[in-house]
């Protein structure tokens, strides 16, 4: 079966904050991660289908403009390992508009942490 499409403007930035991990995105990288979701779910029960976001939204090769962006953030002092549900891990997905991407995109190395980071506060 044929890869989903990617759509060409599609931004994504991974923020890795202690536990949590928090998936932004743009809509057309949303719609393109739904068309993936849709396709693994399409699998035969013996099949294994996957998605590496690095690799498959960047077609499978390095680009001069990636799509995808990995941000570790300073674990917030606030909180501790498990988050306060007591659920522990957790992985959310947000759709964020370009002027937030564009904060963690250009600025890895100076990102917001703690009270001052609207996503992970």
């Amino acid at each position: 079966m044929a890869y989903p499409h990617t759509d060409n403007d599609s931004r994504i930035v991974v923020l890795r904050q202690g536990r949590e991990t928090t998936v932004l995105g743009n809509a057309a990288a949303l719609q393109s991660l739904s068309r993936w979701l849709l396709w693994m779910a399409s699998a035969q029960a013996e099949e294994i289908f996957e998605c590496h976001l690095s690799w498959n939204f960047n077609g499978g090769e390095l680009r001069d403009r990636p799509r995808v962006r990995f941000v570790d953030l300073p674990k917030n002092e606030d909180s501790d390992d498990a988050s306060d549900d007591g659920c522990g891990d957790e992985l959310t997905f947000q759709h964020v508009p370009e002027a937030v991407l564009d904060k963690y995109w250009n600025s890895a190395n100076e990102v917001p942490t703690g009270a001052q980071c609207p996503i992970l506060s």
